[in-house]
């Protein structure tokens, strides 16, 4: 490990061993002390975890990692070559699927997620961003959120400072996907719940929460004419076409792929509609964890 790189290991109170695990991990640079620390914290919420491990922090640059997720051959080496070479205020890159253990699991990352990186604007996905430090100073993980609390950062960011956003395409994690139906309409429900509670705290004006329920009803009713599944259609056409020949099987996984992107956008709106009807009032101050156990090395 470089010399000018730090870890930080957060143990949620689990119940795998994980401290001890991570507190025993042998790290072949050990010229610099205090570069390895490993945190066993009081169970809290993902943001209030986050939060947590920033004040136990020390570099210029933060980048978070989700415990399921395994960092591609070169990561560190590549990560910091770039950051130092172009300097971003904001860095991230793809999500792989992990392990493919289900054919759900690999046609819902092929349907969902790879179509989205033939966009312009790459989506940023909390199992892999980095931040310039000095950006904690004003924006945090908002604890009120059970999901979509690093869109809700990325796009504060976004809305209020002049940044610079660094997108990687040679450096990547391999991240857990959904292997099974159950399990996907819950990650799609929760991602419309965060979206409108994304749209409340990054106060949207008046004209956008009014217009924003109505295309949301009119996606919830007349999902094909949805002026958000239409790119998305295009990028499933524009992957097949670069991966697929023109057979009876790629127009019936075309087909079958239009319909999964249909539901996602009705489950999706729901957890939106959810979300407008259960709003509450939020409680934004920073929130971090308390430390039970403290190892350094």
């Amino acid at each position: 490990m470089s010399s000018e790189m730090e870890v930080v290991v957060i143990d949620n109170d689990s119940h795998d061993e994980t401290f001890n695990l991570a507190k025993n991990h042998k790290i072949k640079n050990t010229t610099n002390k205090n570069i390895y620390k490993v945190l066993k914290i009081k169970h809290c919420t993902l943001s209030e975890s986050r939060n947590t491990a920033i004040g136990f922090s020390s570099g210029d640059y933060l980048v978070f990692i989700d415990a399921d997720a395994r960092l591609s051959d070169g990561f560190i080496e590549n990560l910091e070559k770039n950051i130092k070479v172009k300097i971003p205020d904001l860095v991230h890159g793809k999500i792989k699927n992990f392990k493919n253990a289900t054919r759900i699991s690999k046609f819902l990352y092929a349907t969902l997620i790879e179509p989205s990186y033939y966009g312009e604007e790459k989506p940023f996905i909390g199992a892999f961003m980095g931040f310039k430090r000095e950006l904690f100073d004003k924006y945090y993980f908002n604890a009120e959120m059970k999901r979509g609390d690093d869109t809700l950062i990325f796009r504060e960011i976004k809305k209020n400072e002049n940044t610079k956003v660094l997108f990687l395409n040679d450096v990547f994690v391999r991240n857990e996907f959904p292997n099974s139906i159950i399990s996907w309409i819950k990650n799609i429900f929760m991602e419309g719940v965060s979206g409108y509670y994304v749209d409340k705290f990054t106060n949207c004006s008046s004209k956008k929460k009014v217009v924003l329920p109505l295309i949301f009803s009119m996606n919830f009713l007349c999902p094909l004419s949805s002026i958000f599944c239409i790119p998305y259609l295009l990028r499933v056409i524009a992957l097949m076409v670069k991966n697929t020949t023109c057979s009876k099987f790629a127009v019936k996984d075309y087909m079958v792929k239009t319909c999964v992107l249909i539901a996602s956008i009705i489950l999706r709106d729901s957890g939106y509609v959810y979300g407008m009807f259960r709003l509450k009032k939020f409680n934004c101050a920073k929130k971090t964890s308390t430390v039970m156990e403290e190892f350094e090395a």
